[in-house]
């Protein structure tokens, strides 16, 4: 992978005047910062002391308050951008909502960038620059940047991800009769494979325990015992009546078990986290509800939890 260089995470070779981007602390040299912008090729660029928003004591250095106030690696505003002279304004003006957008979009495209590089070095593509193998399969396909979320999750990964993978392959076939490297050095199935292999690693969904831990007591032994088992069984059915899109119906169906009475767990496994709590939030409040029309004694440990991921 050597010979495999950097390569920029969009297609413009520099930022927009207005965008906000990732960037990391390089060095200070006087008064002068360098960072480099992370989603351009590392390309490194001054923030003259005028624009980093911090005032120095006479016991402080530039370095050492930058970082305290902004970290080592931390949004850039981009004033203004000079392509003539390949020069770009920065400044540290940035809201708190730019930077956590910009901090998602950057965790995404930087997801994508390795899911690239480590396709290209599964069939050691040294003759070729990234930015030949980006061109392919990512800039011709898609521009990941129109689709990125302002949340971090597994499904803003998957989201942009699926219609990039179903692109590449129905470029495949043309790519590989009209490129002779890749129909030389590559072969065509075996590229697919490897695709979807570290697609399928990387990027897809796998269930999660999600549970409760409960606490029931009954107020009459035989009658409260059955009390119980009524409201567990009108929890899960309430819970199956939630409509989550792009669950099975597996990933809805809730397990309760007896640890030791009066202990009770409920469990499911599901992919998505956050239709997981609401799917237990809503069985938790019918059997608190049933339950009360019984006296029984009602306890949740801690709400919701979420157990190992499941390989």
């Amino acid at each position: 992978m050597a010979d495999i260089v950097l390569s920029r995470m969009h297609k413009a070779h520099m930022p927009e005047k207005g965008q906000i981007t990732t960037a990391r602390l390089f060095s200070v040299e006087g008064t002068v910062t360098y960072v480099k912008l992370l989603e351009y090729n590392d390309d490194q660029y001054l923030i003259p002391y005028t624009n980093l928003g911090i005032t120095i004591r006479k016991d402080e250095t530039i370095m050492g308050k930058f970082k305290q106030a902004y970290g080592t690696q931390f949004p850039v505003h981009i004033v203004n951008v000079d392509l003539i002279q390949n020069f770009i304004d920065i400044d540290m003006s940035v809201s708190e909502d730019q930077a956590i957008a910009a901090k998602a979009s950057y965790i995404i495209l930087k997801q994508i960038n390795e899911f690239v590089r480590q396709l290209a070095g599964s069939f050691k593509i040294s003759k070729l620059s990234m930015e030949t193998i980006y061109a392919w399969i990512i800039w011709e396909l898609q521009d990941p940047i129109s689709t990125l979320q302002t949340t971090i999750d597994d499904d803003a990964f998957i989201s942009i991800l699926q219609p990039l993978i179903s692109n590449f392959y129905s470029s495949i076939d043309t790519r590989a009769s009209s490129d002779q490297y890749f129909r030389d050095s590559v072969p065509q199935q075996a590229f697919i494979d490897q695709f979807r292999g570290i697609q399928k690693n990387r990027f897809e969904l796998k269930s999660r325990r999600m549970f409760v831990e409960l606490k029931l007591v009954s107020k009459w032994s035989i009658l409260g015992i059955e009390a119980i088992k009524q409201a567990l069984s009108a929890g899960e059915e309430a819970a199956k009546q939630i409509f989550t899109p792009n669950l099975v119906q597996k990933e809805q169906q809730i397990q309760v078990t007896v640890l030791t009475s009066p202990n009770y767990v409920a469990e499911l496994y599901i992919c998505k986290k956050d239709a997981g709590k609401e799917i237990l939030e809503k069985f938790l409040e019918v059997v608190e509800k049933e339950l009360k029309k019984s006296n029984a004694d009602f306890e949740c440990k801690g709400g919701v939890k979420e157990g190992r991921e499941i390989k």
